[in-house]
């Protein structure tokens, strides 16, 4: 696949496993705008889609070209690509971090590989990394897991990967590091077209007990608000969400300007800014990762009561007054970053399993229901809203 970052081109990506109501749905919203925007690259992130009943669905994001290329521009001169590179692409083109590796290639002359399987798999990608002899790629920190746990060794072509969509575990750096692969930690996000920090390319300076630092890349500046959310001022930024219902959408752009000019987002994350580092503390929201990809607690809670109804179970206060009550939970992982549990109080194995294969039915593949945790009770404030924190605790005692 290739794109033409100079032409005047619109192009819409989308996730081939969402279901057909959510692919009219963003298809529909992205016909609206075909006049009123041009160099645009419409991509989907988790997020609510205005008041139009579809929380669930996610935002779609318009970015135009321009800004992938000045993202892109920055990439390069942090990574110093140039023609003789290439490009590993194993991350789809619906997520930023695969869509912007085409952008850097078009801006440096290097060549893109295309791993064209579907569904990952630890081993065929270590073969085709190695036949393709990559100099450059980009990849999730579950993926960063899996070629660890069975011992793969980095290809002697391969000058670095970028990690991103989740923080990367220190212990998982340490290892991979031994094993000869040059990660480079980043943060970045859809709304940005990709990584405004990165660790150095050189990261011989820190030792192999620790995760080398964030650098802010030279085309993006960052604040605190006074909430601690991080802002982010950048060429990259994105033009704006396409919001709205089947019959009326609008282009909504939630950056600000400052009394200079200057255009700011604020993000849903947490950091601490030292200089030119950047050192992310968490999301401030309800979205957590798993396996690198953003998913919306609240969605899937919708999902989950909407399968309560369509089981014909009771509601939340007749369930809790016959002691039978359940939560979804997003539990740590070591390898997934979070993976999603069900914690339930008596009820019958029947009720449950047909409960969690109509969950996981719904729901993307990283998003289903992994394991079950019985309880006597599930903890809970007077007004029934779960106490995340002792639930987990719970289970992981």
């Amino acid at each position: 696949m290739s794109i033409d970052f100079q032409s005047l081109q619109n192009h819409l990506f989308l996730n081939p496993k969402i279901s057909q109501e959510q692919r009219d749905f963003f298809e529909c919203a992205w016909q609206s705008v075909q006049t009123k925007v041009h160099a645009h690259i419409g991509l989907v992130t988790s997020g609510t889609s205005g008041n139009s009943g579809r929380q669930q669905y996610g935002k779609l994001v318009l970015l135009s070209k321009a800004a992938f290329l000045n993202s892109a521009k920055a990439v390069n001169a942090h990574l110093g690509t140039s023609h003789s590179d290439i490009w590993f692409k194993a991350l789809p083109s619906f997520h930023v971090g695969g869509l912007s590796i085409y952008a850097r290639a078009s801006l440096a002359g290097a060549s893109v590989y295309e791993y064209g399987e579907e569904k990952w798999n630890a081993e065929n990608f270590f073969q085709a990394l190695s036949f393709s002899r990559a100099s450059l790629s980009s990849l999730v920190p579950t993926q960063i897991y899996d070629l660890v746990r069975l011992g793969l060794r980095a290809p002697p072509d391969l000058r670095a990967i970028l990690i991103g969509g989740a923080a990367l575990a220190t212990e998982i750096y340490t290892k991979a590091k031994s094993l000869g692969w040059h990660l480079l930690p980043s943060y970045g996000m859809t709304e940005t077209c990709s990584m405004i920090a990165c660790a150095p390319l050189s990261t011989a300076a820190y030792s192999s007990g620790e995760c080398p630092p964030l650098k802010l890349l030279p085309h993006a500046k960052v604040r605190l608000h006074a909430s601690g959310a991080l802002e982010i001022s950048a060429p990259s930024l994105l033009t704006g969400y396409l919001l709205g219902t089947e019959s009326d959408f609008e282009i909504v752009n939630p950056t600000y300007q400052d009394q200079e000019g200057k255009q700011w987002f604020c993000s849903e994350d947490c950091a601490e800014v030292s200089q030119d580092e950047l050192k992310i503390l968490g999301r401030s929201s309800d979205f957590i990762k798993i396996g690198g990809e953003s998913v919306s607690l609240l969605r899937l809670e919708n999902i989950l009561s909407a399968v309560k109804l369509e089981l014909k179970l009771e509601s939340q206060v007749q369930l809790m007054n016959k002691n039978i009550d359940l939560a979804l939970l997003a539990v740590p992982d070591e390898r997934l970053g979070h993976r999603i549990d069900l914690m339930y109080t008596s009820a019958s194995n029947v009720e449950i399993a047909e409960l969690v294969s109509k969950f996981n039915q719904k729901v993307l593949g990283f998003e289903k229901i992994r394991r079950l945790h019985l309880s006597t009770q599930i903890p809970r404030t007077e007004l029934g809203k779960l106490k995340k924190h002792e639930a987990l605790r719970l289970i992981q005692s």
